[in-house]
């Protein structure tokens, strides 16, 4: 239990210490006639996320997996743009944790995965009509040249 910058009482999870509520504010937007600009006001609060801020290293990381309930939990890695998941082919939760403690492009190209089960997977993707029509086509060995079918700018 603490206090915040207003004096209000806040009270902060001793089991969560890497956890704080980030609170996201609405505002109303009206034109000033007499400034001739726009007049931002707050309207209040509107939103609310628990921020992780826990650095990611193999200490924390098994810390964090200690205090888990029970074996239903989620790895995973993310970049800007996306997520992937990451699960060990035997889908032992310790053996997934292992898998963590490697370098973060390994994890997310999947090289963890071999050749054979990645082409497993992209079929079963393509019997699933998961995979857009562009990416069902086998992929091009590096160096070929394809042949533009005939009669097209040739």
């Amino acid at each position: 239990m603490g206090f915040d910058v207003v004096g209000d009482v806040v009270n902060q999870k001793c089991n969560e210490p890497e956890t704080w509520a980030k609170v996201g504010f609405a505002y109303d937007k009206k034109f000033n006639q007499n400034t001739m600009s726009m007049k931002q006001t707050l309207v209040g609060p509107n939103s609310r996320v628990i921020v992780y801020d826990m650095p990611f290293n193999e200490k924390n990381l098994k810390t964090l997996f200690e205090k888990r309930i029970d074996d239903n939990i989620s790895f995973v890695v993310r970049d800007s743009r996306m997520a992937r998941d990451v699960r060990d082919a035997t889908g032992i939760a310790s053996k997934t944790l292992e898998l963590m403690t490697k370098p973060f492009d390994y994890l997310y190209n999947s090289n963890y995965i071999s050749a054979t089960q990645k082409a497993e997977l992209r079929q079963q993707a393509i019997e699933m009509g998961l995979l857009p029509h562009e990416a069902q086509a086998p992929s091009q060995p590096e160096g070929q040249i394809t042949k533009s079918p005939t009669g097209t700018y040739s």
